[in-house]
């Protein structure tokens, strides 16, 4: 089996926790893959992309197929390859659009001033009216190329971002 101490931030407690398995989903930075001691091999550099969240109604999207009402779209551009991602949102009755971009940041970009209102409004355009979209989130995330050498040591697996990661 596996034995585990867990310990609650808020109150100090630490309680034991057993089991059989121990699968280790907890992400790029895995802190099960770190005790355990499973390596990792880069395989390719590491890349910068801007995300933004925002919603937006609708009609005001770049046009898409009537019944589309979700998906995930790569934009192939060499200059800034892009992600955007369509999710449905209700906010206040009206129907509006969850969408989140994933631009590709090139060498010599001002990360300040794409994150701007006009910094943002104009790598948004193409694909979106930015007179009506509603930006929730700018941030810079640094997509890695990684693998595990070893998903499985004993009882406890390495799963998701903890084993693999790709740009």
């Amino acid at each position: 089996g596996v034995h585990l101490r867990h310990m609650d931030s808020e109150t100090g407690k630490i309680e034991l926790v057993s089991g059989s398995y121990l699968l280790g989903c907890d992400g790029g930075g895995s802190m099960i893959r770190k005790q355990v001691g499973v390596s990792q091999s880069q395989l390719g550099a590491s890349t910068l992309f801007l995300i933004v969240d925002c919603k937006i109604d609708r009609e005001k999207l770049c046009p898409l197929p009537d019944d589309l009402e979700s998906g995930a779209f790569q934009i192939v551009d060499q200059t800034r390859p892009t992600t955007f991602l369509i999710m449905e949102a209700k906010n206040h009755g009206t129907l509006k659009k969850r969408v989140r971009f994933e631009f590709r940041l090139n060498p010599g970009d001002d990360f300040s001033h794409m994150q701007s209102k006009e910094g943002l409004n104009e790598i948004l355009a193409p694909y979106l009216d930015t007179d009506h979209v509603e930006v929730q989130r700018s941030t810079v995330y640094k997509f890695n190329s990684l693998i595990s050498g070893n998903w499985r040591k004993k009882n406890i697996f390495v799963c998701g971002d903890a084993c693999h990661q790709t740009s």
